[in-house]
């Protein structure tokens, strides 16, 4: 497969997701041995698109490959930051708010391009922290100190 695509001129650096699809015609060992050669590979998910099986996985794996790098800063927001506040909301972005006597502490995570894009609108508000965004299902949210 690799061949064809730098055939087509696709350099060997951009990600394939090698999909396997109707395993839904496979008899139940042969599926689950299929479905168990694919597992062991990052680059193969194997998929029945009649059925909808493996689909979830195959999306995930694609959003891996296709979606910006995200990082999670911690944002100081003003009473008087309403806009800055509703564009975050707005991004969908926002992780977390909490107020205080002098605003809001807001948590969010973002690609680098919604930071630049911020950080344009609104550059006055004060950046407390930022980190790589944390793994899925990581419920501490934050990455070790250090």
């Amino acid at each position: 497969m690799r061949a064809i695509l730098g055939d087509l001129g696709v350099s060997d650096r951009i990600p394939v997701v090698e999909v396997w699809n109707k395993i839904d015609r496979l008899p139940p060992e042969e599926r689950a041995a299929m479905r168990r050669r694919a597992a062991r590979r990052d680059d193969v998910v194997a998929v029945s698109a009649l059925t909808g099986e493996g689909v979830d996985r195959l999306l995930r794996r694609v959003d891996e490959l296709v979606a910006p790098p995200r990082r999670r800063a911690t944002l100081r927001l003003r009473h008087e930051d309403g806009r800055a506040r509703a564009w975050l909301h707005q991004k969908g972005v926002v992780i977390s708010e909490t107020a205080d006597e002098d605003g809001l502490i807001v948590e969010v995570e973002w690609s680098p391009r919604q930071a630049a894009e911020f950080a344009a609108a609104f550059g006055e508000v004060a950046l407390l922290q930022d980190s790589p965004a944390a793994p899925e299902g990581d419920a501490g949210g934050q990455a070790p100190a250090g």
